[in-house]
């Protein structure tokens, strides 16, 4: 994603499924070696009703409650993951600018399809429908996981071990990571591949500050805390930081951003072939995808 004047390129992604995620583990691992920082993004069947309208309470320990009954009754039905490094450009560009700073990208879209029962609400349905999600490749060819501490039913399925190790090698990068809005996405990967939601919410803190030593950064906490925004949905923030990184490579004076978007590095699920950039088939990123190439034109503009 060059911050230039040309149409930005379509965003590349891994595809990844029960198709191909046994083959594919070792590769996605070996991402997470030297990562700057690491975007999450998840897709979940709802937002709960009843009890669960507590989710804004004042107070954080009831919010939570309200928010940790969401996420055991509902499903994730997909999981978005962005995989940055930074680059020395010295060493990869001919005439390299000292006021350039540049990342690779690796994004990967896990279909998942939860073993358990769970609750689904119209309206996140609906929401799924109307931005691309394929529900028929969920019911045939997402991974199957149980939520929750691993039971002997998770033992032995080998798609809910992969994913719970590929998430603890996540861990293990130590890389911080970025999201938007982003405690519902962190506490259903939580749930999902690590264990069962704590019910106080000083446990579920104190477990957070082991896993991501490094920390999370949320980009609408930033937004709307500490850079004051005039807004703080995604796809202004996006814009806005967008220009001003054009801005600061014209100026020829202030840092500036760049970002490659690498090709895929697991084999297509309907072709069993990697799809590279210059080959890419036209068609529309899955919404995380956008958020995940989003993340960091937003994270590192607040960081310069």
């Amino acid at each position: 994603m060059a911050l230039d004047n040309k149409k930005p390129p379509l965003c590349v992604y891994n595809d990844v499924t029960k198709e191909n995620l046994l083959d594919s583990q070792n590769r996605i691992k070996d991402c997470f070696e030297h990562a700057s920082f690491i975007s999450l993004d998840t897709e979940f069947t709802g937002l709960g009703r009843g009890s669960s309208q507590n989710v804004r309470a004042s107070n954080i320990q009831e919010r939570y409650a309200a928010l940790r009954e969401v996420v055991t009754n509902h499903a994730m039905v997909a999981f978005g993951l962005s995989v940055f490094k930074e680059i020395d450009v010295t060493k990869h560009s001919p005439n390299p600018n000292p006021l350039e700073k540049s990342y690779t990208v690796d994004n990967f879209n896990f279909t998942l399809l939860c073993q358990n029962d769970y609750t689904v609400n119209p309206r996140s349905l609906s929401f799924l429908a109307e931005s691309g999600f394929d529900f028929n490749k969920q019911a045939l060819s997402g991974i199957p996981y149980f939520p929750g501490d691993v039971q002997e039913t998770s033992k032995s399925n080998k798609f809910d071990a992969t994913m719970r190790h590929i998430f603890r090698h996540l861990l293990a990068s130590k890389a911080p990571v970025v999201l938007h809005n982003g405690l519902l996405d962190i506490m259903f990967l939580y749930h999902g591949f690590y264990a069962s939601l704590p019910k106080k919410l000083d446990t579920f803190l104190a477990d957070l500050s082991d896993m991501f030593p490094l920390g999370i950064y949320d980009t609408k906490y930033i937004a709307d805390y500490l850079t004051r925004e005039k807004a703080s949905f995604l796809s202004y923030l996006y814009k806005k930081y967008e220009r001003e990184q054009l801005k600061r490579k014209q100026n020829s004076r202030k840092h500036y951003l760049t970002i490659s978007l690498n090709g895929t590095i697991v084999e297509n699920p309907s072709t069993k072939t990697p799809v590279q950039p210059n080959n890419l088939p036209v068609k529309p990123c899955p919404q995380f995808t956008v958020r995940a190439c989003r993340f960091v034109v937003i994270s590192s503009s607040f960081t310069h």
